[in-house]
């Protein structure tokens, strides 16, 4: 198993895994990098360290991560950034896969079983395969699910404006709603953990972000100037959003929502 290279069914595995857990999770005894470890014949220490090799392609990290990630980790990374929702439903068949092949990784040598792992098991050479009918299938139900915990595991279960941490009251706010644009419904950077009351505030464009991610009161909401106001909202104005460990909300984003939704950009 040393110096095996990683397949690129693998690497949807890993980048399916690290989307799901927190940063402070990617070590060798975190029971799910120990049970998809053992799925794909590899050590729970060598499935962290490639998790580690994903953060470090995220500037938010700013340098968090491990050095060693290969062109194909960047590549797997750059295919999920282009088509996010393709990249995920291949992760999940891939896994899927995995599971009812017997909880084992296919050896070298084997005669591979129909149907397992559809897509080619060679070390991953930089080439993503044309998307397939079950992929294509796949997507439709690949979505909230994924984004919810992708968004919510990135700024470790606590909204980003209050540090509110019970996850059942979480949401993984869009930015850019899905609606407008298919291709960012899936993309982290495209998303922020709030609590309930912030979110539906986010969405009626009570209050935006600056473009140094900086907490911007809508004059609507200032103007009300109530204890509860300022309670939920006004002792929050000016603050910085509580920042994700990866994937931090893109500027263009933003700037999207501070034009498109905010109350004061209809004024």
């Amino acid at each position: 198993m040393a110096g095996r290279r990683w397949s690129e069914p693998e690497l949807l595995v890993a980048l399916k895994i690290y989307f799901e857990l927190e940063f402070g999770q990617f070590h060798q005894r975190q029971p799910r990098i120990i049970e998809v470890a053992k799925l794909l014949d590899r050590t729970p220490s060598s499935l962290a360290m490639k998790l580690g090799n994903f953060a470090s392609l995220d500037p938010a990290m700013n340098g968090k991560g491990l050095s060693g990630a290969s062109s194909a980790d960047r590549e797997i990374m750059r295919s999920f950034l282009a088509d996010a929702q393709t990249t995920i439903a291949r992760a999940e068949i891939t896994l899927e896969e995995l599971l009812a092949a017997g909880h084992r990784h296919p050896k070298a040598d084997d005669q591979m079983p129909r149907n397992q792992f559809s897509e080619d098991m060679s070390a991953f050479a930089g080439q993503v395969p044309k998307v397939t009918e079950t992929v294509a299938m796949r997507k439709t139900r690949v979505g909230q699910p994924f984004f919810r915990t992708a968004v919510l595991s990135g700024y470790r279960h606590r909204c980003g404006v209050c540090a509110l941490n019970i996850p059942e009251l979480l949401v993984a706010s869009h930015i850019i709603p899905w609606s407008q644009d298919p291709g960012l419904r899936l993309r982290p950077d495209n998303g922020i953990s709030l609590c309930a009351i912030h979110d539906k505030a986010f969405d009626l464009g009570f209050w935006s972000l600056d473009s140094k991610l900086r907490i911007q009161l809508s004059s609507r909401l200032i103007q009300l100037g109530s204890e509860i106001e300022n309670l939920y909202f006004g002792k929050f104005d000016g603050a910085g959003l509580i920042l994700p460990d990866r994937f931090v909300p893109k500027a263009e984003f933003i700037e999207w929502h501070r034009n498109n939704v905010f109350l004061d950009a209809k004024l």
